[in-house]
């Protein structure tokens, strides 16, 4: 859990991060959801500025969550 709030962006920004780090937290749900915060907090963003950090948020949930069932489906089964 330490390793995605520190490659979030919450204590230093993903731009100060070296170039493959910034690809990695790509996977990083607490990075998109701080992203939307941010924006939403800060500079009171509309849906068009936020989907550009929604969109991925949607597909890690979107992902994880058919392995899930997938998962859980045959355990239950």
């Amino acid at each position: 859990m330490m390793p995605a709030i520190l490659l979030s962006g919450y204590v230093s920004p993903v731009e100060n991060m070296p170039q493959w780090l910034q690809d990695l937290t790509w996977i990083n749900p607490i990075r998109h959801f701080t992203d939307i915060t941010k924006q939403i907090y800060l500079k009171d963003a509309s849906l068009e500025i936020v989907w550009g950090s929604l969109w991925p948020l949607l597909v890690i949930a979107a992902t994880t969550g058919s392995a899930a069932y997938a998962m859980f489906r045959r355990k239950i089964a």
